[in-house]
């Protein structure tokens, strides 16, 4: 996963997910956030999409562990 995420990051915001999923591991991967469940990273990427900052990058990658 951390190969993906270094990749990804030159084009998109990765969020990845998953039960397993914790701030360590988001810290490994590179990832810019991680979610437990699904409907937490939607709510994440869609809080950040009205952010001016991060609607500036082309999108987000979710990536499920």
């Amino acid at each position: 996963m951390k190969n993906v995420v270094e990749v990804l990051r030159e084009k998109v915001k990765v969020i990845i997910g998953g039960t397993i999923c914790t701030e360590n591991v988001r810290k490994f991967t590179g990832a810019d956030a991680y979610a437990n469940d699904a409907m937490t990273g939607v709510k994440f990427a869609n809080k950040k999409n009205q952010n001016p900052v991060m609607n500036s990058s082309p999108g987000f990658a979710c990536l499920r562990t």
